[in-house]
C-alpha cells in the first residue's frame, strides 16, 4: 500500500512541476477570445460547431492511444493501470 501512496504523491508532483512551469501558457489559454466569448456566453454557435467536431477528434485519437498502450504493455499490472 505504501507503494501505491508513493506513487500517487509522485505524481502529484509531477503535475505540480507541470502546472508551475507552464503558467504561462495555461493563463494565455484562459484567456483568449474562444475562452472570453464561451464563458460570457457570446460565443459563436459556429465557433462552438467547430470546437466540438475538434474535440471529438481528440478524444477519439486518445481513446485509440490508451488502446495501443494497452496492447503493448508488458505485463497484466501494466495493463491494468493503463485501463484504469
Amino acid at each position: 500500500m505504501a507503494g501505491i501512496h508513493n506513487h500517487s504523491n509522485s505524481e502529484a508532483g509531477l503535475a505540480r512541476r507541470f502546472w508551475i512551469k507552464f503558467t504561462r501558457e495555461s493563463i494565455f489559454a484562459m484567456y483568449t477570445p474562444f475562452a472570453i466569448a464561451l464563458a460570457s456566453g457570446n460565443l459563436n454557435i459556429d465557433s462552438f460547431r467547430h470546437y466540438i467536431a475538434q474535440d471529438v477528434h481528440f478524444l477519439r485519437a486518445f481513446a485509440q492511444a490508451y488502446e495501443l498502450a494497452e496492447d503493448c504493455a508488458d505485463d497484466d499490472d501494466a495493463k491494468l493501470g493503463i485501463s484504469q
